[in-house]
């Protein structure tokens, strides 16, 4: 007996939820952790970034369900208990899934992903449908605003961060000395 084909409705159905698993793991600490594996592997920040980016993406973003994936996806031969994991391969398990996700997105998930209200003429298609020198250039666009808004952010909250210390620091009461 033949294999019934999917109709167009139950393949856009099925893409559709693909997108939205995509969508929840870009806009969450998937995406977060990712942005950190391509800021530390880009070494175009340095270090005042790479601590800044430390401290306000990726020790928020870890979370157990990262650490979960992580130590799941490094066992030995699928046996239980024999993994080992380290940061870096976190980051590169969130890298990965961040690169998978991608083709589900439409063009104007894109622009909602990335800040923009603006709308493509081909904004309805997936990127799995672009041409792949388009492809290329799409995703080279996302990966950037990725690194630069999450270190921008990450740096932002540094500069934030100490006016408030200065405060702590002169509101201090001084210990009082004995005489």
């Amino acid at each position: 007996m033949a294999e019934k084909k999917p109709t167009k409705e139950e393949i856009e159905k099925q893409m559709e939820g693909k997108r939205k698993a995509a969508l929840i793991n870009l806009k969450g600490n998937i995406g977060n952790l990712a942005a950190v594996y391509l800021i530390n592997k880009s070494k175009k920040f340095g270090d005042a970034v790479g601590e800044a980016v430390e401290h306000f993406i990726y020790n928020p973003s870890l979370s157990l369900d990262e650490l979960r994936s992580g130590l799941l996806s490094s066992r030995q031969d699928g046996e239980r208990y024999t993994g080992t994991v380290s940061e870096y391969q976190i980051l590169q398990n969130a890298a990965g899934i961040m690169q998978q996700s991608l083709p589900y997105l439409k063009l104007n998930d894109f622009y909602e992903l990335m800040g923009s209200k603006g709308k493509g003429k081909e904004g309805e298609m997936y990127l799995s449908e672009m041409p792949e020198e388009k492809v290329k250039q799409v995703v080279g666009m996302y990966q950037s605003y990725l690194m630069f808004s999450r270190a921008s952010k990450a740096t932002g909250e540094v500069s934030k961060q100490i006016p408030k210390d200065l405060e702590k620091i002169l509101t201090e009461e001084e210990p009082k000395k004995e005489k």
